[in-house]
């Protein structure tokens, strides 16, 4: 799966969308930073395996991370 990552311009959490353009992003400014390609039997990325990561994508349009900045 291709996707497309950010970083929070004020803040340390980064995203993963698979959009350029996603409409999930937090209010504030998010910069995109590249794109990274990930699929389901990967193993370990940024904390989470990437089963968890396109889980995620699949039902909420978006991985933030770190998870716990998230509340």
């Amino acid at each position: 799966m291709k996707l497309y990552k950010f970083k929070e311009q004020t803040g340390r959490r980064q995203a993963l969308a698979p959009e350029q353009n996603p409409d999930g992003l937090p209010e504030g400014a998010w910069l995109a930073i590249g794109e990274i390609n990930i699929n389901r039997e990967d193993g370990p990325r940024i904390g989470a395996n990437s089963e968890d990561i396109i889980d995620a994508i699949e039902r909420d349009g978006i991985f933030i991370w770190p998870v716990e900045d998230n509340a």
